[in-house]
């Protein structure tokens, strides 16, 4: 099983980096020793950082060599499963060395639209709704991980003392659980809040999910803007990243324009003057 640790110091909502060839700086290690990374959690801890260590079934290799899929992946969800497999391949098709929020977040998109499209595409429509589902409760979570971490990020800008910026602290991540354990969960349609409000919640908690669940409204804009066809939405984005090295991956979306039809020459266009708007009968307008 590989095991994956992430950190971040206890006041500040700052990744811990790790650093390797090809890849960049990434938010996160992998560990096929339980015992080696059972000791660097404990070498981070000792220096005061948060730290999240948690098992994987899956990872890539970038297209270097051939990524496996350990039988721990293979006992879940068919849904889940999917999407981890087309996740992982994602990652071959694009990669920003040292981006990993961008290049997770691409991954996470493609896998859960593409297994919904894989499934659907068998006639499965009952898994293909099953996927369609998590990505939207996969949405609702992004969500509320940028409120919660708006949250966190003033208050450990505020310049209080340890003890009240502790007690803060501790308001916030209680705050979080019960919104989880309420709100959130009768909104999921297969998450179940309560059983993520039961977790631990700490920084590295918050940024390991930060860094798979960031830019989902401009992948979904792209996508959107492609007809829902992910084959081409995938070109597209990445298409606009490379077109745009200088800008980070999703400043670059932002400047994506899908194309748009060549204009209609003038001499095919009307002269006719427009006529005046009516109002629809009965009224000014629709009703809200």
């Amino acid at each position: 099983m590989l095991h994956v640790l992430s950190a971040s110091p206890r006041y500040r909502l700052e990744p811990y980096r790790w650093r390797y060839p090809v890849v960049g700086a990434v938010p996160y290690k992998g560990f096929f020793d339980a015992r080696a990374a059972r000791a660097e959690e404990r070498r981070l801890a000792r220096r005061g950082y948060d730290t999240y260590l948690r098992p994987s079934g899956a990872f890539s290799t970038l297209g270097w060599f051939a990524d496996p899929l350990l039988s721990t992946a293979l006992d879940g969800d068919p849904a889940e499963l999917a999407a981890t497999v087309l996740h992982e391949i994602a990652h071959n098709t694009l990669w920003v060395p040292g981006d990993a929020s961008f290049n997770e977040s691409f991954a996470e998109f493609v896998g859960y639209r593409g297994a919904e499209a894989f499934f659907a595409a068998r006639g499965d429509g009952r898994t293909a709704a099953r996927c369609a589902a998590l990505w939207r409760d996969e949405k609702r979570l992004a969500d509320f991980w940028i409120d919660v971490e708006r949250e966190l990020t003033a208050v450990y800008a505020s310049g209080l003392p340890q003890p009240a910026l502790e007690a803060r602290r501790a308001g916030v991540l209680a705050r979080a659980r019960a919104v989880l354990a309420g709100p959130l969960d009768r909104a999921f349609e297969v998450y179940s809040g309560r059983r993520l409000a039961a977790k631990p919640l700490d920084n590295a908690r918050l940024i390991a999910n930060r860094t798979y669940m960031t830019g989902y409204d401009e992948l979904e804009r792209v996508y959107a803007d492609n007809a829902g066809d992910l084959r081409d939405g995938v070109r597209a984005i990445a298409a606009s990243v490379r077109r745009h090295p200088h800008l980070a991956p999703l400043d670059a979306l932002a400047l994506y324009r899908h194309p748009r039809p060549p204009a209609v020459p003038a001499r095919f266009t009307s002269t006719r003057p427009a006529r005046s708007a009516r109002p629809l009968p009965g009224g000014a307008g629709r009703a809200g």
